[in-house]
Parts: C-alpha cells; sequence; structure tokens
C-alpha cells in the first residue's frame, strides 16, 4: 500500500513538473510573437496620434546654418562646429511660415532638417524648416510692474 501511494504521489510529481515546463516553453513562444510586432524601429504604432493626415513625423533633427547647396544635398553646419550631409528628396517638405520649396533654400540661412540617418551618416530629409527662430533660446524676461 506504500508502494502504490508513493508510486502514486511521484507519478503526480512528475506530471505536473512535465505541464509546468510545457507551459514555461508554451509562454516564451507566444511572448515572442507578440512583442515581435511591438515598436518597431521606422514603423508607427497603431493607436498612436497621426501628423499631416498620413504618418508620424519621424527622424533625427538636424539644425544649423547651410553651407552649400547641390542638386539634392545641402550641407549643413552644426552648433558644434562639424557638418552634416541632408538629402533632399522629391518628398521632402520645407517649411517657411507659408509654404517654402527647394529654391528657398539659400547658404548661410538658419534651418532645421528632420530625416533619417543612413548607414554612411547623411540625413535623408523628411522635412526642412527655414528660419532662425526656433534655434535660438532667449532668456526669460519677467515682466517689471
Amino acid at each position: 500500500m506504500k508502494n502504490k501511494n508513493l508510486i502514486v504521489i511521484f507519478s503526480i510529481i512528475i506530471v505536473g513538473g512535465a505541464c509546468f515546463f510545457a507551459g514555461m516553453q508554451y509562454q516564451k513562444s507566444r511572448v515572442g510573437s507578440y512583442s515581435a510586432g511591438q515598436f518597431q524601429v521606422g514603423v508607427r504604432p497603431s493607436g498612436f496620434p497621426m501628423r499631416n493626415g498620413n504618418s508620424m513625423q519621424v527622424g533625427r533633427p538636424v539644425s544649423g546654418e547651410i553651407l552649400s547647396i547641390e542638386d539634392n544635398t545641402i550641407t549643413v553646419k552644426l552648433e558644434d562646429g562639424s557638418s552634416k550631409l541632408v538629402i533632399i528628396a522629391d518628398s521632402t517638405k520645407v517649411n517657411k511660415t507659408l509654404d517654402g520649396s527647394r529654391e528657398d533654400l539659400m547658404v548661410g540661412e538658419q534651418i532645421m532638417v528632420v530625416g533619417s540617418e543612413g548607414t554612411n551618416g547623411a540625413v535623408t530629409a523628411q522635412s526642412i524648416s527655414i528660419g532662425g527662430n526656433f534655434l535660438r533660446t532667449a532668456p526669460l524676461v519677467q515682466p517689471t510692474e
């Protein structure tokens, strides 16, 4: 009788352990497939706000002075003195107070570029904002009474 009880208890422990291990493996496979599609780089998660009606504007901002302009590229002098090559695609938006275009870009102009950085370090522009007001930080002036 004792042997029979020990065999039943031992069998229950083995079956319970096997079920626990199988459940752990199943959970690992479920978590991996669920999280694999979450917050991927360059992909807008569903439910997040949209900008410009189509997609969220995401990219690496670059701001500084235009050093040179070529056909579809501009070189921007950054605050630290280095420079960044910016690629202007046909879909790149150039912003001013009013709508702008490539022709509005001038050497010496202060700009801010938002785009994605490639493996070569150049930034492909999604949008370019012209004007220096957004680059300056003025000290807070307290009104006097």
